[in-house]
């Protein structure tokens, strides 16, 4: 899980950091290193170094030119790369959003940055979404969404009512949780045969957080199969960590 999250300038100047638990020692010593790597691997190969891999942990590194600022994202090396890449990028464009116009001028107090830090949950709430998105561009991929609390996460296509199952979701995860309860805790995920072409697959990732996915029959599953165990082990890591962290995000 995560470690440690540093904004920082271009300069090496740190702009926020979070630590969690079983933080790495002395983060702003990290950030330091961190841009040293970044300007060595500029000046040697003229790339922007964008993942460090260590026996431990991992560090992905998301950068933003246009604003001078960077990411840098340490945690579990087991969780891999793709997570660490996918929450980096939805960070820094956070914080980008919210701070940019006054981020290139750094004479305010840095203390000001620090509100960020309450908007983290959030930040991580809706990381799944481009993993849904990316998801729904493949093919036989018709449409997929995140359901926690009844709250529905999806691309944002306002496509949902074009599928008759996916109309009420209540009614869905009832017959969901009513079928799982009746395999005894051994059912992972159900399938279910819609109007037409549709087929619905609903996995139960935690208590009251489904992911839901729409598949066209006409296409071969090998077509898209591999895409959504890749999609659904992400959003098992992002929903776990927002799960595990949302009391000390706040």
């Amino acid at each position: 899980m995560l470690k440690n999250i540093i904004i920082l300038q271009n300069s090496g100047m740190i702009l926020f950091s979070k630590e969690f638990p079983n933080t790495i020692a002395q983060p702003r010593l990290v950030g330091s290193l961190i841009t040293t790597l970044i300007e060595f691997g500029r000046q040697t190969t003229g790339m922007f170094t964008s993942f460090i891999n260590l026996s431990k942990v991992s560090v992905a590194i998301v950068h933003n030119e246009s604003v001078k600022m960077f990411c840098a994202l340490i945690y579990d090396v087991q969780d891999g790369k793709l997570f660490g890449k996918l929450l980096c990028s939805e960070i820094l464009n956070a914080f980008i959003q919210d701070y940019s116009p006054d981020g290139t001028q750094f004479g305010r107090n840095l203390k000001d940055f620090q509100g960020f830090n309450k908007k983290l949950q959030n930040v991580i709430y809706y990381s799944v979404r481009p993993v849904i998105t990316s998801l729904e561009s493949k093919l036989g991929i018709k449409k997929s969404l995140l359901v926690r609390e009844m709250e529905v996460v999806d691309s944002q296509k306002n496509d949902i009512n074009e599928f008759g199952i996916l109309s009420n979701i209540p009614a869905l995860v009832d017959v969901v949780n009513e079928m799982m309860l009746y395999g005894n805790g051994s059912m992972q995920s159900i399938c279910i045969d819609g109007d037409d072409m549709d087929r619905v697959h609903v996995w139960k990732i935690q208590e009251s957080i489904y992911f839901i996915c729409v598949v066209d029959t006409r296409v071969p599953s090998t077509e898209y199969q591999p895409f959504i165990e890749e999609s659904l082990e992400m959003i098992e890591q992002v929903s776990l960590l927002h799960e595990e962290y949302k009391i000390l995000l706040r």
